[in-house]
């Protein structure tokens, strides 16, 4: 009798565990690939939606701006590469005394984060700006 009380559980167990037949002809079918396709498609085509920066701009004492912080990608399937920023800058009125565009040379895999640190000194300017803006403004997809 106790066998019996061990055998039903453990066949109603071995009758659950059957994979259901719709997600198995998914995963056959190529919906998986297809929808990889679909995803390094809108990641190569934006790629300012799946990048974000957390950054500072600021004079160093030989003044210098120096821009640092790091650069984030939610993106899944595509790697980004050579970031362009765009740098405003203004003087103690905050009028506009000038741009520059700065160049970051590195890769970033999907999910994962880069730190960067780039200086400029725009001789143009000679002391006129007192306070920048940035932002990231392109990325190249591989």
């Amino acid at each position: 009798m106790k066998f019996y009380l061990y055998l039903l559980p453990l066949s109603l167990l071995m009758f659950s565990c059957q994979a259901d037949p719709e997600e198995t002809n998914a995963l056959e079918d190529g919906s998986y690939d297809a929808n990889k396709e679909s995803m390094k498609d809108a990641e190569q085509e934006d790629p300012m939606s799946f990048l974000t920066v957390d950054a500072t701009c600021d004079k160093n004492m030989m003044g210098n701006w120096v821009l640092e912080g790091t650069i984030s990608s939610s993106a899944s399937v595509v790697t980004y590469h050579d970031f362009e920023f765009k740098l405003d800058f203004y003087d103690k009125d905050q009028t506009a005394v000038g741009s520059e565009s700065l160049f970051l040379e590195e890769s970033l895999l999907p999910g994962t984060t880069l730190d960067f640190k780039l200086k400029t000194s725009p001789s143009s300017l000679d002391g006129k700006a007192k306070s920048v803006e940035f932002q990231l403004v392109d990325a190249g997809t591989k």
